[in-house]
């Protein structure tokens, strides 16, 4: 008899380890499965975001030549056309003064144009990385002369992946749109440099400034507050200080 109830004691024991065990592992393989998910979705999510983040690049780009070609480019050959329709014959040493001038427009006209090529052909960000390319952006910004504008890097390898280079890119991108639309500055300064194993990138000007929790609490926030969540998808962060009337501090840090 006794023989018996240790039987049925070893057989209950044993059919609740095997129901604990099969419950764990059920348990188990579906956080692992969510896990698995999760994981695939961020990924997903961040695949997204960086296809999306090179057809913002491109259409910045695009529209920054553009705007380049009709206000400099443009100006200045029509600068020239007039300057060649105006010549009177009578005159030798005046026309031979326009000629010339027209002559220096249209070779400025044509280093403009090889220049925003370069830019606009230019390498991918991810070949020529993250420094080489701000400072393409900010010789499009130069050729507007609009801007007096500086630039340095005290850390020359900034050892970031193609995918954050990528990313931090259109966020300071977007940040210099900001300045052109908003700021009505005349000086930009850009540094980027390296604090303990963070790489810090700040860019100063001189416009008019703006209250910074206002507006990120407004509608019209909304670009700042697509930067901050551009940021965070490389663990980045983003600070923005503004004074009204001096000027505004944008910071990335990576």
């Amino acid at each position: 008899m006794e023989s018996i109830i240790q039987l049925i004691a070893i057989c209950i024991v044993f059919s609740l380890l095997i129901i604990f065990i099969g419950s764990f592992l059920i348990i188990f393989y579906k956080k692992k499965n969510a896990h698995t998910a999760k994981l695939l979705e961020q990924e997903n999510n961040f695949t997204k975001a960086l296809l999306q983040t090179q057809i913002e690049i491109q259409e910045q780009t695009l529209t920054n030549i553009s705007q380049e070609l009709h206000d400099n480019v443009g100006q200045t050959l029509s600068l020239a056309k007039l300057n060649l329709n105006t010549l009177k014959w009578q005159n030798i040493e005046q026309v031979k003064e326009q000629i010339n001038l027209s002559k220096d427009l249209i070779t400025q006209s044509l280093i403009n144009i090889r220049d925003i090529a370069k830019s606009m052909l230019g390498e991918k960000i991810t070949e020529i990385g993250l420094q080489q390319a701000i400072q393409n952006e900010l010789k499009i910004l130069q050729l507007s002369g609009k801007y007096q504008i500086q630039f340095t890097c005290i850390e020359n390898t900034l050892e970031l992946t193609p995918q954050k280079e990528l990313l931090a890119f259109r966020v300071i991108q977007e940040a210099l749109h900001n300045i052109i639309k908003h700021a009505d500055a005349t000086k930009i300064d850009i540094e980027i440099a390296k604090k303990m194993q963070q790489i810090l990138i700040t860019i100063t000007d001189n416009g008019k400034g703006f209250d910074a929790q206002k507006l990120l609490a407004s509608n019209t926030g909304v670009g700042l507050t697509n930067m901050k969540n551009r940021a965070a998808l490389i663990n980045a962060v983003v600070l923005i200080t503004s004074t009204p009337n001096i000027g505004t501090k944008f910071t990335l840090s990576i």
